[in-house]
């Protein structure tokens, strides 16, 4: 992490995006410490699973005399909110130092508002492609 931040929370009203990635469950220490420099206090972390790109012979099983493949790969998915100035800045940084394998930016198309229980809708979606390190 080059700098700290001091990301403010949002006010009502304010333009928003949500950010949401997808890291292995071993980055999660990364993000931790990402999120507590850049002082993101709000996020969300799910546990997730995935096909993988390639086939592996490791996943093949039987079940009542026929063959398989389990094909699903533990990954963590993690989603929190920011102001929209913001959210270009705090992406950067997070592939810099967390490296997820995917990466999206939804902006909002309705205002947020904080709650234990927020629920947000979003129909605009930015994708920025990740290269391999």
């Amino acid at each position: 992490m080059h700098s700290v931040s001091t990301q403010r929370r949002p006010t009502l009203g304010e333009k928003m995006k949500r950010i949401e990635f997808g890291i292995e469950p071993s980055a999660l220490g990364r993000f931790t410490e990402a999120a507590e420099a850049l002082n993101l206090s709000h996020f969300e972390v799910t546990e997730v699973r995935r096909a993988p790109g390639s086939s592996n012979r490791e996943s093949q099983r039987f079940y009542r005399g026929r063959e398989f493949a389990l094909d699903l790969v533990e990954r963590l998915k993690v989603n929190f909110t920011v102001a929209d100035d913001a959210a270009t800045r705090i992406v950067h940084e997070l592939i810099e130092s967390v490296r997820p394998e995917s990466i999206a930016i939804f902006r909002l198309d309705h205002t947020a508002a904080f709650t234990d229980e927020t629920t947000v809708r979003s129909t605009h979606a930015t994708f920025i492609p990740i290269t391999p390190a």
